[in-house]
């Protein structure tokens, strides 16, 4: 099997900051088909598939999004127009194509920047932002809002704002996206950073990655309102406060959890119920993984420090992950998207 990925990564201006890969699963080979640079820090990569564009974030102080347009066969150096982001260190990209929308999480300035796509020759036209105020209780990581995720569901938006330890929801957000129908806090300090829905209850349960408690906090809708129905450890107790969650997915039955500082990837087993059991940890192959993606049974993790990607088969009969021989060396990967399917 070949798989292709592109990777966004934190790399410097002058190195190939968007990468394109071709990965044989059979022997685990990789074959480099181009990389983009002259972009500084491309950290998030998102792909419309209704427009055939990458759209990336470049997480400067003053944050910029671009585009990468599909021209020649190609999207090697199709660098379309850069946009402000009017926020800082943008980190997350969500497109709706179903109403031409993307949002985009501004991380330093606790800002959620709404674009509208269009069939111009400019495709992306500014639409509106949200400004969150306030601050938690961490006194170095919460001292101002800081939003990092936001998705859609059934016509919900859903905005993860780290900084003050709360989940945002908004309903008929196409016409007014500044007041919240729903607002769920979290414990202090717990630090929320991605989410992701069950794969057969959707807005029913919601598990939430906790990047400074390192922990899955489970939701449950009852009567319209969530409530916390489990807390769960990513890693042992002694590790936790030197850990930093980053990713989550969910691949059957199972879920998966990016671990920074312990540099691992944890599994758990999801019940009838929706209820999470830690079965398996390991080494994620390198240095602090900022991202992985879930490509049939193969897990891609992104190793951010030790500049390199890593792989895992997902053994469903014996509940673990089984590491791979890829070890492939790449500047500061930060986001990996799945591209088996496009022709590049």
């Amino acid at each position: 099997m070949k798989i292709k990925l592109c990777i966004g990564s934190f790399a410097e201006i002058k190195q190939d900051g968007i990468v394109f890969l071709e990965i044989d699963t059979s022997l685990w080979a990789v074959k480099k088909l181009y990389g983009i640079s002259m972009l500084e820090k491309p950290s998030w990569v998102s792909y419309c598939k209704s427009k055939n564009i990458f759209i990336y974030t470049l997480e400067l102080k003053k944050g910029q999004i671009g585009t990468l347009v599909y021209k020649n066969n190609h999207y090697k150096n199709n660098i379309s127009y850069i946009y402000s982001t009017f926020g800082s260190d943008p980190c997350h990209v969500y497109i709706d194509e179903a109403h031409n929308a993307i949002y985009i999480s501004n991380y330093s300035s606790g800002s959620l920047t709404k674009y509208k796509l269009t069939n111009g020759k400019r495709i992306l036209e500014f639409d509106s932002i949200i400004q969150y105020e306030g601050k938690g209780v961490h006194p170095l990581r919460q001292q101002l809002p800081h939003v990092h995720f936001s998705e859609i569901k059934n016509d919900n938006l859903y905005v993860i704002n780290f900084g003050l330890d709360k989940l945002y929801i908004y309903s008929k957000l196409y016409k007014n996206i500044k007041w919240a129908r729903q607002v769920i806090e979290f414990p202090k300090g717990v630090g929320p950073r991605h989410l992701i829905f069950h794969p057969f209850y959707n807005e029913q349960l919601i598990y939430v990655c906790c990047e400074l408690s390192s922990e899955i906090i489970v939701l449950k809708k009852e009567n319209e309102k969530y409530k916390i129905i489990q807390r769960i450890k990513t890693v042992s107790t002694n590790i936790a406060r030197k850990n930093f969650c980053s990713s989550i997915k969910i691949y059957k039955h199972f879920l998966f959890v990016a671990n920074r500082g312990d540099n691992s990837i944890s599994m758990f087993q999801m019940d009838k119920d929706g209820f999470l059991y830690l079965i398996n940890i390991i080494h994620s192959g390198g240095n602090w993984p900022r991202d992985f993606e879930i490509i049939g049974n193969n897990l891609v993790v992104a190793n951010q420090y030790s500049n390199n990607i890593s792989a895992f088969h997902i053994s469903i009969k014996k509940k673990k992950l089984i590491k791979t021989d890829l070890h492939y060396s790449l500047p500061q990967p930060s986001c990996l998207v799945n591209v088996t399917n496009l022709n590049l």
